[in-house]
């Protein structure tokens, strides 16, 4: 065979191909959206909230409130929030804080009390930031 013909038949072939892959070839599927890790809106309280700990010390916590929408309630209920945290928080020993586990315990009891004293539709509750002294 003649090698232009040849290369000519190549050529057809491979057009062919991407013609088929552009026009009748079913489309590769988009990816989904990851779903969000962090639903709704957090909450910072403006200032850290300082509890005494047990054996002497204290603790300068700030509070994240994640509510599943607007921020308005937990804006108006701020004080109570504080004197939240403040009552559950005072008087536990450093350890407890500082342990990841007993932190998450302390922050799930939180989170309990202010759902039980407040409107705010609380998802969950955060330290976003933690000293202890």
């Amino acid at each position: 065979m003649n090698r232009a013909l040849v290369a000519g038949v190549a050529a057809v072939a491979v057009l062919a191909g991407g013609a088929y892959r552009l026009t009748l070839d079913e489309p590769e599927p988009v990816a989904a959206k990851p779903k969000p890790h962090v639903n709704g809106t957090v909450y910072v309280l403006d200032e850290p909230v300082v509890v005494d700990l047990a054996g002497g010390g204290y603790a300068t916590v700030t509070v994240g409130l994640q509510v599943a929408s607007g921020t308005e309630t937990a804006e108006a209920q701020t004080g109570v929030v504080r004197e939240i945290v403040t009552n559950d928080l005072t008087g536990v020993k450093r350890a407890e804080l500082l342990d990841g586990t007993r932190r998450s315990f302390l922050k799930l009891k939180v989170a309990r009390d202010i759902r039980r004293r407040t409107d705010i539709e609380l998802d969950r509750m955060l330290l976003t930031d933690l000293t202890v002294n």
